[in-house]
């Protein structure tokens, strides 16, 4: 394990709690706004996410990529707090309940305890509170803007599902198509061409409009299947979101304080 790349990235501050419970309950509004319904597939997706977030976290350790660490830290978080809920139990409300557990946690375990840790337990089906309860300290001893690296996670996954005035002011349209005529059903239509038309990837593409639970319309493209690159055809169990024009990267390289 490389010892001196984990001890430089140990933190100096600490706004981590309040980081975590904005960002579960973000994410909680985020599915509910999508219509995700709990269920055996959906725990089995999320169990199939954590072994992938968890792997490139144990890949951004041999590469010595702070960034990409932080990444996959912070998306561990999304996937297994998130998993955790389904299973009946709420991360930001334990944390609430009880800080002196997290308290102790993120004081006695060392980077490398954690990372440890994840190892054992990140590929179990029934792995998933042993992962979020290492993913936690892990995440409060970085040395970042704890509040920052989660609010660049969320507004990314976000800007997958914009709002219309951010979609109508984002979508760039070829010059021989620039005319005061365009309806947003127009718009919408064109973004689903660009999607399908992008590579040949996604098949079945159609967007939606749905209300977030602000109150605001927002816009989801779907789509009900993939070319894979073997030549095959891969029809989805249900319709997966794809990404428009609006979507944007998180920029985890600006949360770390050094």
């Amino acid at each position: 394990m490389n010892n001196e790349f984990l001890n430089s990235l140990v933190k100096k501050e600490d706004k981590a709690k309040e980081a975590l419970i904005y960002l579960y309950q973000e994410v909680r509004k985020t599915n509910e706004f999508l219509g995700l319904k709990n269920s055996p597939e959906l725990k089995t997706t999320y169990f199939n996410l954590r072994k992938e977030e968890i792997g490139e976290l144990f890949k951004a350790i041999e590469q010595q990529d702070r960034v990409e660490f932080l990444d996959a830290v912070v998306d561990g978080l999304v996937v297994v707090g998130y998993e955790y809920y389904l299973n009946d139990q709420k991360p930001d409300n334990v944390l609430e309940e009880y800080p002196e557990v997290y308290r102790d946690l993120c004081d006695r375990y060392t980077i490398q305890n954690n990372i440890k840790d994840l190892l054992e337990y990140y590929d179990k089906e029934q792995g998933y509170e042993e992962t979020l309860g290492t993913l936690e300290p892990l995440f409060s001893q970085l040395n970042i803007n704890h509040m920052q690296a989660a609010k660049q996670v969320i507004d990314s996954n976000m800007s997958k599902f914009p709002t219309v005035e951010d979609f109508q002011s984002r979508l760039k349209l070829p010059r021989s198509m620039y005319v005061d005529t365009y309806t947003l059903q127009d718009l919408c239509e064109y973004q689903t061409y660009l999607i399908r038309a992008k590579g040949g990837r996604y098949t079945g593409v159609y967007h939606e409009i749905r209300k977030d639970v602000e109150g605001n319309d927002r816009i989801i493209w779907w789509a009900t299947g993939e070319n894979k690159p073997d030549g095959s055809h891969l029809e989805y169990k249900s319709p997966k979101y794809v990404k428009p024009c609006t979507f944007k990267n998180p920029d985890f390289k600006s949360c770390w304080l050094d």
